[in-house]
């Protein structure tokens, strides 16, 4: 697959000079892909639509692939989606829309670095309106929406049959072997030892920092009586690790500035969402946080949001193949909203390339892969 996508970008390079940003064009996958949709924005702005609002693109940043699936088959609006319906839709929407809003001609580089308290509030806003919360009734209900684990919290993690047991040790393994083998590659593209960063920038215990989540499985009888606890950070170690991926963003960030960046654009979000969601610092939510914090890092370098729903194995999955898979998703939803943009002058409009408000307001005995063009212009 990257020797087709490889083969793909030389191609498509000969007949077109890409007009990437100066500061990722060293990085041609990326390149390529921040190319692709400044053409895709123009021609969405060209027939009077927000790419952004186009549904698939916006709802696989929230939703898994089979719950989409199986609501374009029943025709269910994106708000009716996941219970409780529809706050959960509408707190998850706002949430982004607070995120995202005017953000499209922002400067390629932050104009304010990635902290803690932007963790916080990603997590916050994805969780709560101010009036509604979606938080799972499951979790630790004395923590509150952007509060981080304490020292003192039990671990958070979930169970598993025994029979998975040595199943998950192997993977867990196998994920916190590639953040190392990645840690070394970084450090060695960088010229400077993580620890080394951590101390300069006087974060928490430098000798002990790493890239690893710290999972771990648990033989301790699950609460059901029956299975295994795969655990993520524990508590006490979710402080450090909170800090130790700021760190990383802002050394990464300030390469860029510097004029020598080691990573790609790509590749630094999907490791930190990777390493974010493997943490696990609150009691609810962390998914869709580390989500927000990866589609951050995109925005900042125009490039599109990631297709989540299609990347649902994250924590345990080795680090290189989660990177290849982003590119490959990403690539493939590229593809999706071009073919939308001509699938959008068509009399009937799929379902896929239906817009969110356009989705929400179909009628339930609507054709199950059409939208007639004319109730859009109605409706405008």
């Amino acid at each position: 697959m990257k020797k087709l996508l490889a083969t793909i970008i030389i191609f498509l390079s000969a007949q077109q000079a890409l007009a990437c940003d100066a500061v990722i064009e060293k990085f041609s996958r990326d390149c390529w892909m921040q190319d692709r949709m400044a053409k895709i924005r123009e021609e969405y702005a060209k027939i009077g639509v927000d790419v952004d609002e186009i549904g698939e693109y916006k709802v696989l940043r929230f939703i898994d692939r089979n719950s989409w699936e199986k609501a374009k088959t029943f025709k269910k609006a994106p708000l009716e989606i996941y219970d409780p319906a529809p706050a959960t839709w509408r707190v998850w929407e706002r949430g982004i829309d607070s995120l995202f809003r005017n953000k499209q001609n922002q400067n390629i580089l932050f104009s304010q670095p990635i902290d803690k308290y932007t963790f916080a509030h990603i997590n916050t806003v994805l969780l709560t309106d101010g009036a509604t919360s979606i938080k799972d009734k499951i979790t630790d209900q004395s923590k509150k929406p952007g509060e981080f684990r304490a020292n003192s919290d039990k671990g958070v993690g979930f169970c598993a049959g025994n029979e998975n047991e040595n199943n998950y040790r192997q993977g867990i393994k196998r994920s916190e072997d590639s953040m190392e083998r990645f840690q070394k590659r970084w450090e060695s593209l960088l010229g400077v030892e993580f620890s080394d960063i951590v101390k300069k920038e006087n974060g928490p215990n430098p000798r002990r920092a790493d890239l690893k989540s710290g999972m771990f499985v648990s033989s301790a009888t699950c609460r059901n009586g029956n299975g295994v606890f795969i655990g993520y950070s524990p508590s006490n170690h979710v402080g450090d690790q909170i800090e130790w991926i700021r760190i990383f963003i802002k050394s990464n960030l300030e390469a860029y500035q510097r004029g020598a960046p080691v990573l790609a654009p790509i590749e630094l979000a999907a490791v930190v969402q990777k390493w974010f969601v493997s943490t696990h610092p609150f009691a609810d939510g962390n998914g869709r946080t580390s989500r927000g914090i990866q589609e951050l890092i995109m925005a900042n370098f125009g490039l599109p949001f990631v297709p989540a729903g299609d990347l649902q194995n994250d924590a345990m999955e080795e680090v290189e193949k989660y990177v290849d898979n982003t590119y490959n998703k990403l690539d493939s939803m590229l593809t999706e909203l071009e073919m939308c943009i001509k699938k959008r002058d068509n009399w009937r409009i799929p379902r896929a390339c239906r817009t969110i408000d356009e989705l929400n307001k179909a009628s339930a005995d609507e054709d199950e892969n059409e939208y007639p063009q004319q109730q859009i212009h109605n409706g405008d």
